[in-house]
């Protein structure tokens, strides 16, 4: 039924990659990884800066166990946007994965922060690295420069908490 009704959307909304970004992950949940991988494929090729799709095919490409071919799409995402934080998160995810070095991910994550330092998932994930490197000096820094940058957000008062008691802070 859902992808009757997404077959249906799509007619309506032919440029739009929203359909076929739902078709694949109807199919996902079949287990239709090829014809998943076709869906966010074209829906790619719609409209190339479609966050949602690029992610996909790279969360495909590791199923497949090809975090080259993973790294290499968001390279392409981050050649057109070099700002794209999105792209940099996914990238620092998938290199801690596949045994990338802890200070090579921090880093990726750390210009997350610099692309788009007013979003508090950059901030938050950095403070998470360093906390599961047991770096507490590095979480604190990371967590109160977190905190200066947006003192509101519950999640980031919460992460300096942690990492200020990580530090023997108390």
């Amino acid at each position: 039924q859902a992808l009757a009704a997404i077959d249906a959307m799509q007619k309506k909304q032919t440029t739009d990659p929203l359909p076929l970004q739902l078709r694949g992950r109807a199919l996902l949940l079949r287990n239709d990884l090829v014809g998943a991988r076709e869906a966010f494929t074209e829906a790619q090729a719609l409209n190339p800066d479609y966050f949602a799709a690029t992610a996909a095919l790279a969360a495909l490409d590791m199923i497949d166990n090809k975090p080259a071919d993973a790294l290499k799409r968001l390279d392409e995402v981050l050649q057109r946007n070099p700002k794209n934080f999105q792209a940099l998160l996914v990238q620092a995810e998938i290199l801690g994965h596949s045994g990338g070095a802890p200070d090579e991910v921090a880093k990726k994550i750390q210009q997350a922060v610099d692309a788009a330092p007013s979003e508090k998932m950059p901030r938050l994930m950095l403070v998470e690295q360093f906390l599961r490197r047991n770096d507490a000096k590095s979480a604190l820094s990371a967590a109160q420069n977190a905190a200066v940058a947006q003192p509101e957000v519950p999640e980031i008062i919460d992460a300096l908490g942690r990492a200020q008691t990580a530090a023997g802070e108390y």
